[in-house]
């Protein structure tokens, strides 16, 4: 935990001291492989993040928002395919998660699974109503499946939630 709050306040050098210090108490910390794939993306590294990610999930297999993650960066890294598969397994693992509901929801989205996507942002906001990525998710897909004025809704709400984003 200590790692991800460096990362928040931009302490490269104290995250990665912790999370080093976290492998030498266990090199098969899945949270310490998860600390290290937020720092490395926040250095702008997107395939070493996936990578330690992925080895995140390797110790902490079935785990949820590990598997979130993994398909977080499969987007980011152009990859919707492998993706859309981590976001399934995510959502196999605990289908009432709205972190893996929105993995999953975007996911669709970059696919072509529009509607699909769609339905699944809905269900993700009847479990968080908060998030302002479920609002953009469903924002964008309201406007892919020629919705603009609803799909606008969806985006203002979400930049009301997220103003700094």
């Amino acid at each position: 935990m200590q790692s991800i709050i460096a990362i928040a306040q931009h302490q490269q050098d104290a995250a990665k001291q912790h999370i080093q210090e976290a492998w030498t108490l266990n090199n098969s910390s899945p949270e310490a492989w998860l600390a290290e794939s937020y720092r490395l993306q926040s250095q702008k590294q997107l395939n070493e993040s996936l990578a330690a990610a992925t080895q995140a999930l390797e110790y902490f297999p079935g785990n949820t928002l590990t598997a979130a993650r993994v398909s977080e960066l499969h987007l980011m890294t152009g990859s919707p395919t492998k993706a859309l598969d981590f976001a399934q397994q995510a959502v196999e693992s605990s289908p009432e998660n709205d972190l893996a509901q929105t993995a999953l929801g975007f996911a669709l989205l970059n696919t072509g699974k529009t509607s699909e996507a769609r339905n699944t942002f809905q269900h993700a906001l009847k479990l968080n109503s908060y998030s302002a990525y479920n609002h953009l998710g469903l924002g964008l897909s309201n406007i892919k499946l020629s919705e603009p004025k609803v799909g606008r809704q969806n985006l203002e709400t979400a930049a009301l939630l997220e103003p700094k984003n």
